[in-house]
């Protein structure tokens, strides 16, 4: 199972597990998007690794459950909208 590790501020500290996770309310992903961009030395790399995992996890499962597909896809958006508003 994947996970991101995060550090953030002088000694904060977050593992999240994505498979455990995914998919989640578009409101907890923007949570998590938020303490990610604490990382300031990583962030760019960690939503890399989240989109990554999204994009895989949806094509792998699109045969099979298509709802769920549709939920890690609506992340996947919400994280490249996060992106475009963060340049």
């Amino acid at each position: 199972m994947s996970e991101i590790r995060i550090n953030f501020h002088e000694d904060g500290r977050m593992v999240v597990r994505l498979g455990a996770f995914f998919p989640c309310a578009q409101h907890h992903l923007r949570r998590l998007l938020a303490v990610v961009a604490m990382d300031w030395k990583r962030s760019d790399e960690i939503v890399q690794e989240i989109e990554a995992f999204l994009k895989e996890k949806a094509r792998e499962t699109r045969p099979y459950d298509a709802k769920y597909a549709a939920r890690l896809e609506k992340n996947l958006e919400t994280v490249e909208q996060w992106k475009q508003t963060r340049r």
